[in-house]
């Protein structure tokens, strides 16, 4: 076994260490097919160069598409974006904050670019692929979307009309 790998802390076996990519592609795959079964169409861009994570895109015809960075073997970032036509004001600082506090599992925060807000939507899910937990994640994260677009709060107002 190679010097740099560690001990197995159960049976105190030498183990070799696992390579992020045989990780990234695992659960990526596992993903992959969780979301293609929902009817998302899958786009995979692999790093380019060391230090890049590679990017999972979910596109959907009537649900929210989504980007799943693998941040590392066992962390996994979610992230919805919703490109505005709004410049940005003091009240959508409000509204984002006030929506951080009944949010499930996702974090909403503002993003600028060329000067219009684009809403964003971050999760992280850790630990390994398990299809229950997953599906039950998506579920949630769905739910907070929902909650944060029907609010009577002037979402519309803030970021649609």
């Amino acid at each position: 076994m190679p010097e740099d790998s560690k001990f197995c802390p159960k049976c105190g076996e030498k183990a070799a260490p696992i390579k992020v990519s045989q990780v990234e592609s695992s659960i990526f795959d596992d993903i992959k097919n969780h979301l293609e079964f929902l009817g998302y169409t899958i786009e995979i861009e692999k790093a380019k160069k060391d230090g890049e994570k590679s990017l999972l895109i979910a596109m959907h015809e009537r649900k929210h598409n989504i980007l799943f960075f693998n941040l590392n073997q066992n962390m996994l970032m979610m992230r919805i974006s919703l490109k505005t036509k709004k410049k940005w004001n003091n009240k959508m600082v409000d509204f984002t904050n006030s929506s951080n506090k009944v949010l499930i599992c996702t974090k909403v925060f503002c993003e600028l670019e060329d000067g219009l807000v684009n809403l964003e939507f971050e999760s992280i899910y850790t630990g390994a692929y398990i299809k229950e937990i997953f599906g039950n994640w998506l579920d949630l994260i769905e739910k907070d979307i929902d909650v944060l677009f029907r609010s009577g709060e002037g979402f519309d107002e803030l970021f649609i009309d």
